[in-house]
């Protein structure tokens, strides 16, 4: 296996400049920055982690279709008073399936507490989406069309003054309404059901909607269509966390051709938020994540996010390694297979914090004929550690590597921090970065092994991230 080198003798030429990255292999960055600005006021002893997003879009094929719309996020922190907001507006939303048309959606993920309220500190999370509609919508081709406005899907966990954690979910939808045009064919008993109750003269309540799916073992079929199928409700206290989280709907969409078990088939998840408080936190605590893949697709008009991350949690994993897995996934353009992220967190007696995320790709594949190319062996990776006084003493991304790349036959290492040139060939195709590095994080680092840029086809513009992590140790 030959090195990759501008001198070798079929000369690769560089498309992107590559983020700087001679200081990213194994050099300590800026171990004496500061903590980052927090919210005022003292720490409390929680760790709070909360998010929310509107909704999700996954292909029955494999291939992703859409990531999180508008998610926020709070992760791994003791300050109470903190806010995360997130809108997209519907002009804004992804419009890349045609049988999905999103209205706004927000997600807000806050901490607080309300000692005059009996509340010593808490976490919620909130999903309001405006309006979906499912369906063609094509006047000259009457389909089922299914609307769904006003949903609202809230998780909260809190601890009271006397030290009892507590867990709730809250789901809510202004009005269901639901179309399905005449085919001479009578209407199976549950699809009847679910037309009287959203044609009733009173919008039905999430609670009815959910009632009549669990009587239908979780779901409806709208034939022609998909399915309305039940979400989830879960929450967990323990003697020391409390978790709440919440899907309000789900829907499987048969795709253009309004058939069962296509490759167009998709799934929608609609309405998510989680919320977690953990308590006796007096220290720092971790955060991040691994994971091994994510994207923007065409120029951004829609982005897959965080394919198979684990997350570091607030208390780490006292040194054991956890890892979660994937066999492949499909960008447009791009097959990937071997995902996998993984996450280790420890703090010691003497109070030493000592963490690292990683995210793995084996194998990429894109291009097909001559012009076909493999790349494996993709993993990022970010270790922290502090000393007992909480001042960082390792920050880096040793372990970092970026793939062996394969080409017409010859197989050459990608550099980490050197911009590796492509044969004009496969550079009117494709564009790499290798260890793009974010250090806007003083107290955390965050790294993408291999970023690809796809040039040419109907996939111009995607940009695909492979190999990723990021962790933090914050005293707040």
């Amino acid at each position: 296996m030959s090195v990759l080198r501008t001198t070798s003798a079929r000369r690769f030429r560089s498309l992107f400049a590559v983020a700087s990255t001679a200081a990213l292999t194994t050099a300590l960055v800026a171990v004496s920055a500061p903590p980052a600005a927090h919210a005022g006021g003292r720490p409390t002893d929680y760790a709070f982690t909360a998010f929310a997003y509107g909704t999700k879009v996954k292909a029955a094929a494999g291939e992703l279709r859409s990531g999180r719309t508008a998610p926020s996020w709070i992760g791994c922190t003791r300050q109470a008073g903190k806010t995360r907001t997130n809108e997209v507006l519907g002009v804004d939303a992804p419009n890349n399936n045609p049988l999905v048309d999103l209205g706004a959606i927000t997600s807000q993920s806050s901490t607080f507490k309300k000692k005059k309220q009996g509340i010593a500190a808490g976490t919620r999370s909130t999903s309001t989406v405006a309006s979906v509609v499912l369906g063609l919508q094509d006047a000259q081709v009457p389909t089922p069309e299914l609307t769904i406005n006003g949903l609202t899907t809230t998780a909260t966990a809190w601890a009271t003054t006397d030290g009892k954690l507590h867990a709730s979910t809250d789901s809510s939808v202004l009005d269901i309404n639901l179309v399905v045009p005449p085919t001479g064919t009578p209407l199976d008993e549950p699809l009847a059901q679910l037309l009287a109750l959203v044609d009733d003269q009173v919008a039905p309540t999430l609670d009815q909607v959910v009632a009549l799916l669990q009587q239908n073992n979780g779901a409806i079929e709208i034939p022609g269509l998909g399915k309305l199928e039940l979400g989830y409700s879960r929450t967990g206290v323990g003697a020391r966390q409390a978790v709440a989280l919440a899907l309000s709907l789900r829907v499987t969409l048969y795709g253009l051709d309004g058939a069962a078990g296509g490759a167009d088939d998709s799934t929608l998840k609609i309405g998510r938020s989680y919320a977690r408080i953990i308590g006796d936190m007096p220290h720092a605590v971790m955060g991040g994540s691994g994971w091994a893949a994510d994207a923007d697709l065409v120029g951004g008009t829609a982005h897959i996010g965080d394919i198979v991350p684990k997350q570091l949690p607030c208390q780490g994993t006292d040194g054991e390694t956890r890892s979660k897995a994937l066999a492949s996934a499909t960008f447009p353009g791009v097959s990937i297979a071997g995902l996998q992220g993984r996450a280790n967190g420890r703090i010691t007696d003497a109070g030493r914090v000592r963490a690292w995320t990683e995210g793995s790709v084996a194998h990429v594949a894109l291009g097909s004929g001559e012009m076909a190319l493999t790349i494996d062996g993709i993993v990022g990776r970010v270790n922290l550690a502090t000393d007992k006084r909480g001042r960082l003493v390792r920050r880096d991304t040793e372990g970092t590597i970026p793939g062996v790349l394969t080409f017409q036959g010859q197989s050459h290492t990608l550099p980490l921090g050197e911009a590796p040139e492509l044969p004009p060939e496969l550079a009117a195709l494709i564009s790499i970065q290798t260890g793009v590095l974010d250090q806007s994080d003083a107290r955390g680092l965050k790294v993408t092994a291999l970023r690809i840029t796809l040039l040419e086809g109907t996939a111009a513009g995607t940009v695909v991230n492979l190999g990723n992590a990021k962790a933090s140790i914050r005293e707040s």
